[in-house]
């Protein structure tokens, strides 16, 4: 099976987990093989959480982009700066997993399908905390039959 070659841009927290859930529920199936963060510290720190080379690390996302051996692309910048990069992987020919929120303006939202639309590529707005090990649980306790009939769950972090 073909390895998929994931490009990062951003490093977020959010974006760190999702990468080290692929890793983990595809290994050898999915690669983090570039990076692109503006913020100098996070730089090199993300460069080494990840095992990507130094030359795999860009400041301009544009750059990633342009690689060839890059499929899809982890938008992981803060919310209000997700429609650039989203919007120039679509284009680019990448599919794109977008940390939720979304956008944080409908324009920005509408911007994003239509170039999602327009790629016929993929835009994942990730809900990652689906997959966190103890709503996981619950999950199960609730498929199973343990908790009982839910009509609702809330849960709320600190």
């Amino acid at each position: 099976m073909k390895v998929s070659n994931i490009g990062l841009i951003g490093t977020r927290v959010y974006g760190i987990a999702v990468v080290a859930l692929m890793k983990k529920s595809f290994p050898g199936i999915i690669g983090v093989t570039a990076i692109a963060v503006t913020n100098p510290v996070r730089f090199k720190a993300a460069s080494e959480d990840l095992n990507v080379p130094n030359e795999r690390c860009f400041i301009d996302y544009n750059v990633l982009l342009a690689l060839d051996d890059v499929d899809a692309v982890i938008v992981a910048t803060p919310d209000f700066a997700h429609v650039h990069p989203s919007v120039r992987a679509l284009q680019a020919g990448k599919y794109v997993y977008c940390e939720k929120a979304m956008a944080t303006t409908i324009e920005d939202a509408n911007s994003m399908v239509q170039a999602a639309k327009s790629s016929g590529k993929f835009l994942y707005a990730g809900h990652n905390m689906r997959f966190m090990s103890a709503l996981a649980k619950v999950n199960e306790l609730i498929k199973v039959g343990e908790i009982g009939n839910v009509k609702m769950v809330w849960d709320r972090r600190f």
